[in-house]
């Protein structure tokens, strides 16, 4: 009866023990792994004197991937424009600002900085102008977004 009594208690204990380390590390699946998570591409730039002071050239990226993009400026601008994905923000003077998005679109994109308004109107007029192409806008870097 003792050797019972002591068996069911290290059967018991043994429960204990596995129940213990399987709540305190949980399986996890591989949806929230992250080996899975798509990788975060950090791109970072500045505008002074309306040049590009620093930042690459070309962005390259994989479709999937999440990317952040940092802008920093001497100056208030309506926006910075990166286009193909349509994502816009204005620009505020040494505030940075960033566009953060999935590259869920293939291809090669340009990014601006607009020195000025839209060139049309809401209403598909043209707005009287006194500037150059080279005034309106700067250039600032290509995205090539790879098939996976």
């Amino acid at each position: 009866m003792k050797s019972r009594t002591i068996l069911y208690a290290l059967i018991a204990l043994i429960i204990l023990i596995i129940l213990v380390l399987v709540l305190r590390n949980p399986i996890k699946s591989a949806s929230t792994s992250p080996t899975n998570a798509a990788p975060v591409k950090v791109y970072s730039f500045a505008v002074k004197d309306k040049k590009l002071a620093s930042g690459p050239d070309k962005m390259n990226v994989t479709e999937g991937n999440h990317v952040k993009i940092t802008l920093t400026s001497d100056a208030d601008y309506p926006e910075l424009h990166l286009h193909g994905y349509e994502l816009k923000t204005p620009i505020k003077k040494d505030a940075p600002v960033t566009l953060d998005f999935k590259a869920d679109k293939t291809g090669s994109y340009v990014m601006e900085v607009h020195f000025v308004e839209d060139a049309t109107s809401g209403n598909g007029s043209a707005k009287p102008s006194d500037t150059s192409a080279g005034d309106k806008e700067l250039q600032v870097s290509h995205l090539e977004v790879q098939p996976k």
